[in-house]
């Protein structure tokens, strides 16, 4: 067979192994965009031929902006990743660090290629030394399509952003072992419902590759694009009354209509964050979701920590906290779990000196570590607060009754007692103006104008 059909027949190969994992590239990607990379390694193996290496990688563009990319192929024994398909993860990754491109990769694979022995847990070594070496430098997406086992599933954790389909399962091991062991239902084990609801891995649940593209076109912009021409009137005032409001609408009043990208949704839901533009500023998002104001949970400090290290370090843009936080949960699951190790995390990202700038308003209240990680100087370079705000150390009724022990003690009515001296004791110590009196609020806001406030504090201090 002379060279030209051997090339013929390769290529014929390739693309007839690949065409799946092609197609979804396809889809996500600007048309005809897509440049493989190392398209013919390949290797004949005791299970079959690994056309690809059961890898497909390249760069592309979406909405004209370069990503790099690569999908296992479940097609080429079961999208299993050898020691030539680790080598050429490797060097997308490291690519991806020298041209500062995005980084996307798109699972489906049941393991290591167990026939290969040491050598692929090598090459798994690998890959995830490159992932942490690009951590912090350049934007990472994980897609889990359909089935990712073993070791990949820890790049799951070592990203950005992690989506997964909804018929994604996604486990250390194959559920069928974990099942074996725990008398489990395999269908309970590594579902997309789990990870969006209580590992919190998943920063978005999709149905379909055009849904995919929709979420991924948002969220290059988001994390690529950091200041463009705004689209909204960045004057624009609130027509409805914000005091009191819930995250949702503080939201859609405040930041470029249309623009906010929630993460992680389904996770710790009282306590909202996503990126957002403000004024086409591209920034972070945090947001309190429940009336009165949320309380810290392991899960919800894990949450804010998470979206911290992509603002503040990766991709380097501000962060917008809207305050309405009273502590921390105050339970025994919540003090016997991770809530300690969590928080004291995220008061690390809080309060650390970095270039990038952090700016609270303080919609309801922040008692504890709700003012000290995210309102108070060492936390925000700049805190403003709607009229109505309270700040202190604890919530007033606990003050009152530490305070006024003994009056409580001997009252008839003890909650109309309490309920008095702690109205008396937050308008004399916790008011937002009395602790603006005392330097610690740079400016008190009438809540209709916070959008332009924000607007002019983040542009003070954005490129400072």
């Amino acid at each position: 067979m002379a060279d030209g059909d051997k090339l013929a027949n390769l290529i014929s190969s390739l693309t007839n192994s690949e065409s799946g994992v092609l197609g979804l590239i396809s889809t996500i990607t600007d048309e005809r965009s897509f440049v493989e990379t190392d398209r013919f390694i390949g290797s004949d193996t005791e299970l079959g031929v690994a056309d690809g290496e059961g890898v497909v990688s390249g760069f592309a563009t979406i909405c004209d902006q370069q990503v790099a990319i690569f999908a296992t192929n479940p097609a080429v024994l079961k999208g299993s990743i050898g020691k030539k398909g680790a080598d050429k993860i490797t060097r997308l990754v490291d690519n991806a660090l020298k041209t500062q491109a995005p980084l996307i990769a798109i699972l489906d694979t049941q393991g290591a290629r167990l026939g290969e022995g040491i050598e692929a847990v090598e090459g798994y070594t690998r890959i995830i030394n490159a992932f942490y070496n690009a951590r912090y430098n350049i934007p990472i997406i994980v897609v889990n399509k359909g089935k990712n086992f073993g070791m990949s599933s820890y790049l799951s954790y070592v990203c950005d952003i992690c989506i997964g389909y909804d018929k994604s399962e996604l486990c250390t091991a194959s559920p069928l072992v974990i099942a074996a062991k725990s008398k489990t239902d395999t269908s309970k084990i590594g579902t997309a419902a789990i990870h969006e609801k209580k590992t919190g891995l998943y920063s978005k649940v999709v149905k379909s590759d055009e849904e995919l593209k929709e979420f991924l076109v948002k969220a290059l912009d988001l994390l690529g694009n950091d200041d463009i021409e705004g689209k909204d009137d960045p004057n624009r005032t609130s027509l409805i009354p914000l005091e009191g409001a819930g995250a949702k609408v503080l939201i859609e009043e405040i930041f470029d209509k249309d623009s906010f990208l929630e993460l992680k949704a389904g996770w710790a839901p009282e306590i909202v964050t996503g990126l957002a533009r403000l004024d086409g500023m591209s920034v972070g998002v945090v947001a309190f979701n429940k009336e009165g104001g949320a309380r810290l949970s392991a899960a919800g400090a894990e949450k804010i920590a998470r979206l911290y290290r992509t603002c503040l370090e990766t991709v380097s843009i501000p962060l917008i906290t809207l305050v309405d936080c009273v502590g921390t949960e105050t339970n025994i699951a919540e003090e016997n779990g991770e809530l300690l190790k969590n928080v004291t995390n995220l008061m690390s990202w809080a309060t650390m000196e970095d270039s990038q700038k952090k700016i609270a308003l303080i919609t309801g209240n922040a008692f504890g570590v709700g003012y000290a990680a995210f309102a108070s100087k060492s936390a925000a370079d700049y805190t403003l607060a709607f009229p109505g705000a309270k700040i202190g150390a604890i919530e007033s009724a606990a003050a009152a009754e530490l305070m006024y022990d003994k009056d409580v003690a001997e009252a008839k009515n003890k909650d109309a007692v309490i309920k008095k001296m702690a109205a008396a004791y937050a308008e004399e110590n916790q008011s937002a103006i009395v602790v603006a009196k005392s330097g610690y609020i740079d400016n008190i806001i009438e809540p209709a104008f916070s959008r332009p406030y924000l607007i002019q504090a983040v542009r003070m201090f954005k490129d400072k």
